[in-house]
């Protein structure tokens, strides 16, 4: 077959593989995983106006992280379809099967700067193929489920597009020629900013330029050609900081040192990064959530091997440097990449090594999996060996076939997070979420099962996630007594929570007493005065039992506060209609 043909072969290739393998996922909803902040909820991305673009490109969204290009292709699919799921998880899948096709192309680049340009028709057809199943591993390795599934993560998926291009740019330049006068050079770096500005991790790909430079360019000037990449990564770290220490998002502020100190952030950092370098040969027991660095210390054993395998290969690749400059390259590259996922700079919230983490990572790790393919081009089995890793790549695809259908909603992704999380928080969240999630599905018993679940394993955790929640489902089911519990005992464990004491008064109300229904609504108020929402709920929840002048009487204390709230001027207007 011509090359030219066994390329666009081995692409739909690879594309039919990924669609089989991800294809559960462009049937899910939202999921309420960040979906909802990051999407549903966010009003600037429902438009491409000039404030829609000036809010994309000049602040940093919900998470407080800067991601134009990410919000700007979100804004896209919702002009095409609306906020529907299907287009956002449809634009996940293709983004990412078209990253596993430039995977092809990038690997194949390498690998004919590494050995030479292939002189025979089948041996250059060899080098497709082997790039291509190589790709084909990367692409449908069940730790790309989550970002292939996961709305909220486009971001890592349009990083890697952008980078993929800039590499090939990279790697096209004549580098026996000045490289500041090459148009693809300054292409290349146009495409690095861009990756970037998609998401914040792939400043980390500034070191594989560097990589690529050691080999297979083998350029004596090393640095020169970098410097470009690593200013611009330079520029977009300030950006980030700024965003991260100036801007408030929905996760606070940063850790502080004295919350984690950065001993054991350094620590954490050889464990990240032993992590991200075995856990491709392990790709089982997925987690949305790994463990805390919190509490980490140098003589857990699993971190003390972590120092050991770090350590032990930093130092045995750099004396092999000069014989195996391939080798330092990966290296180089590797460590780099992970750098922006250390989480040597804490972070908000500051969980451990997740699944999405290891996309852009990955793209070192593959590189060095390819090169031990090349390595044996060779030899007389290679056709076997290739057709091995073949056959990894189908299993592969059915273990993400299954893992995909985890996020096909609420239930079943927060069912499977409350069996394989650990750590009693991570678990009682999920089954908060999971009550929530089966309440909105009517599934009554199964939900209030969820809930004393998260009450047994950390009652604080239940009370700010689903008290107010179990307290007002009971209620509407006419269980008033056992709201009446729940709600006083979040209370207790929360005693300024708007939502925990706009249901208790209402419960209170519905028993039909008037007096302690009359003294929550107080201490409501009291405790938010100047939040116009608490005079708002509180005003409504009498106003709905027929406390029509109490509830003006609300009204009124709540406008003197704040007399420019527009809902409670109409919601007084309501009133006064109603009386």
């Amino acid at each position: 077959m011509d090359p030219r043909q066994l390329r666009i072969v081995l692409s739909i290739g690879l594309g039919a593989l990924s669609f089989i393998a991800f294809g559960p996922v462009l049937y899910a909803d939202f999921l309420a995983w960040d979906d909802t902040l990051n999407i549903v909820e966010v009003p600037e991305i429902r438009g491409l106006g000039g404030e829609n673009l000036r809010w994309m490109f000049f602040d940093f969204g919900p998470d407080i992280r800067y991601k134009p290009i990410t919000y700007l292709a979100w804004a896209i699919i919702h002009a095409i379809g609306g906020m529907k799921p299907f287009l956002f998880h449809l634009a996940n899948l293709v983004m990412h099967t078209v990253n596993g096709c430039l995977l092809i192309f990038v690997l194949n680049r390498l690998g004919n700067l590494a050995v030479g340009a292939p002189q025979q028709k089948s041996v250059e057809n060899w080098r497709w193929q082997s790039a291509a199943v190589v790709a084909l591993i990367w692409t449908v390795h069940p730790l790309r489920v989550e970002t292939s599934a996961w709305v909220s993560v486009l971001s890592y998926s349009l990083a890697v597009f952008f980078l993929l291009l800039a590499m090939l740019a990279f790697l096209g330049c004549d580098h026996e020629q000045s490289l500041f006068k090459q148009g693809r050079y300054w292409g290349s770096l146009g495409l690095f900013q861009l990756g970037m500005m998609s998401f914040p991790t792939a400043i980390g790909f500034s070191f594989a330029f560097l990589a690529v430079s050691i080999f297979p360019l083998r350029r004596r000037q090393l640095w020169l050609p970098s410097l470009p990449f690593f200013a611009l990564t330079a520029i977009m770290v300030a950006v980030g900081l700024y965003g991260q220490h100036v801007k408030q998002g929905i996760w606070g502020d940063p850790i502080s040192l004295e919350e984690l100190p950065l001993g054991t952030r350094v620590l954490g950092s050889f464990y990240f990064l032993a992590y991200y370098g075995w856990r491709p040969f392990y790709p089982f027991k997925m987690f949305t959530l790994n463990e805390d660095l919190v509490g980490m210390k140098a003589s857990d054993p699993h971190v003390m091997a972590a120092i050991v395998i770090v350590a032990g290969s930093a130092g045995w690749i750099w004396m092999k440097r000069k014989s195996s400059p391939a080798l330092l390259a990966v290296y180089v590259a590797f460590v780099g990449i992970t750098f922006p996922v250390l989480k040597l700079t804490g972070g908000t919230p500051f969980p451990g090594p997740g699944d999405r983490y290891s996309l852009i990572p990955g793209l070192a790790w593959i590189a060095g999996i390819y090169g031990l393919v090349m390595l044996l081009r060779e030899h007389r089995h290679r056709n076997r060996i290739l057709a091995g890793l073949a056959l990894i790549a189908v299993v592969f695809t059915i273990q993400s076939r299954s893992r995909s259908q985890v996020w096909e909603n609420d239930v079943t992704f927060f069912t499977d997070q409350v069996h394989t999380l650990k750590g009693n928080v991570y678990r009682g969240q999920a089954y908060a979420r999971l009550a929530k999630a089966l309440f909105a599905e009517e599934q009554y018993d199964a939900g209030l099962a969820a809930c004393e679940e998260a009450w047994q394993l950390v009652p604080p955790v239940a009370a700010s996630q689903i008290g107010a929640v179990q307290g007002q489902t009971l209620l509407n089911l006419g269980r008033r007594g056992e709201a009446l519990v729940v709600l006083q005992r979040a209370r207790q464990l929360l005693p300024g929570d708007g939502a925990i004491l706009q249901w208790l008064a209402t419960t209170y109300f519905a028993f039909g007493d008037r007096v302690n229904g009359m003294q929550v609504i107080n201490e409501l108020i009291g405790i938010h005065r100047d939040d116009p929402t608490s005079y708002f709920v509180a005003a409504n929840t009498l106003a709905s039992f027929g406390e029509f002048e109490a509830a003006l009487v609300v009204t009124e204390r709540g406008l003197q506060r704040i007399p420019v709230s527009e809902p409670l001027q109409q919601l007084r207007q309501q009133i006064q209609q109603a009386r």
